[in-house]
């Protein structure tokens, strides 16, 4: 077992070295080849220059022959350079699919996707030559070390860095690629496992390499789909602190992840995505504004409460009908925990936010409140009452 991993480990740097020759030989032999003929660019090449957005899907459609519905369907959305948009979605929403096109793995069967202004389908090459990418699951070489993989991956997107005439120019580049390097393995914190094998690496860690992947040679564009899944807090704070700092060099992020937190804290715009289409769309403000459930009152009863509620029954009564018109399922009665939440909706103007504060005031000086706290709706009530919304659209239209 242990000749297969040396052998392994010796097969894949020797094959990365010779890939690293290829790549240095077509840049600098077929450099004339990749420069596009001026009488040959489409309009929207020649405005490719300063595009206005850095990502521009339209109308895609994807549509697999074995199955009788699109996966993705009339696809719309845009995203500037220098944002990040949050793209969620339920498991089989179409994220990866959108992904999948993104990136050129898959055909489109309908419809136009440009990055950087060269359209996907067209100029693949233009298109793709500046993105990175964590896909959904890790895509590693098992028997490289992480200083290796992303050496390999730095290489890549910088290949004319790779070898010159001039002794000291070849050192100052070679050591520009190992500083890239260093700072990537401190950024996504795997300094500890940067040359140990992929293999002996735990999913967490593995999920930060692919992240790392991702930011290393700072492409213009970045593409993550749901990066931090299995990463322990730590990682989760370093890569968000990385997609920060992406965003302040003017990177486009688009992310897709299941942890609502990440996604309010980070996404300037955020879609939707049922069914392979975007219902909804906008900033997270926004869509808490316009599909959040109002607050959530979390009272915190004192000790004394149960006595309280039978040696004051005129009270008790005066004070339910007065809070009840707030909090529809506010009760003193039995049962009754020492700690409940209730929820507040905004929407009735008769009912503004100042008056419940002072029927609570209320129900206060009766010395019966340990605590009060108070939070508007999450990004994941947002989330949750949106779908709800539009399945109960969906069966009564059936």
């Amino acid at each position: 077992m242990l000749t297969y991993l040396v052998v392994s480990q010796a097969y894949c740097i020797c094959w990365l070295q010779q890939v690293l020759e290829l790549i240095n030989h077509s840049f600098h032999i077929n450099k004339s080849k990749l420069r596009i003929n001026n009488s040959h660019k489409t309009k929207t090449e020649d405005s490719s220059l300063k595009p206005k957005y850095a990502i521009n899907v339209k109308s895609v459609c994807k549509h697999y022959w074995s199955q009788k519905k699109p996966t993705v369907e009339h696809l719309n959305f845009t995203v500037q350079p220098g944002q990040c948009y949050g793209l969620l979605g339920v498991n089989g929403a179409g994220k990866s699919t959108t992904y999948s096109m993104l990136t050129g793995h898959s055909t489109i069967t309908h419809g136009n996707i440009y990055l950087n202004g060269y359209d996907i389908t067209l100029n693949k090459e233009k298109a793709c030559e500046n993105i990175g990418y964590c896909p959904q699951q890790d895509a590693l070489c098992e028997f490289m070390t992480p200083r290796e993989l992303l050496t390999f991956y730095s290489y890549l997107r910088h290949p004319n860095h790779h070898h010159h005439h001039h002794h000291h120019r070849h050192d100052h580049q070679t050591f520009n690629h190992k500083n890239q390097v260093n700072k990537m393995i401190e950024l996504i914190g795997l300094q500890q496992y940067a040359d140990c094998l992929i293999h002996t690496l735990s999913g967490g860690n593995k999920r930060k390499l692919s992240s790392g992947i991702a930011f290393i040679g700072n492409p213009k564009i970045i593409f993550l789909d749901e990066p931090s899944t299995g990463m322990d807090p730590q990682g989760k704070y370093l890569l968000w602190n990385n997609i920060k700092n992406a965003i302040k060099l003017n990177c486009t992020i688009l992310l897709s992840s299941h942890c609502m937190e990440e996604c309010e804290l980070l996404c300037n715009h955020i879609g939707l995505l049922i069914k392979g289409k975007i219902c909804c769309h906008g900033s997270p403000l926004k869509l808490k504004q316009q599909y959040g459930l109002g607050y959530y009152i979390d009272l915190q009863f004192k000790s004394n409460i149960l006595n309280y509620i039978n040696n004051n029954n005129n009270h008790i009564n005066d004070l339910q009908i007065l809070l009840h018109n707030y909090l529809p399922n506010f009760q003193l009665r039995y049962p009754l925990l020492t700690r409940q939440e209730y929820h507040y909706n905004n929407n009735d103007n008769n009912k503004p936010l100042w008056k419940l504060f002072n029927a609570l005031d209320q129900l206060n000086k009766h010395n019966i409140i340990e605590n009060i706290s108070i939070r508007q709706s999450t990004l994941e009530d947002v989330f949750v009452n949106f779908i709800n919304l539009y399945k109960n659209n969906e069966l009564s239209n059936e």
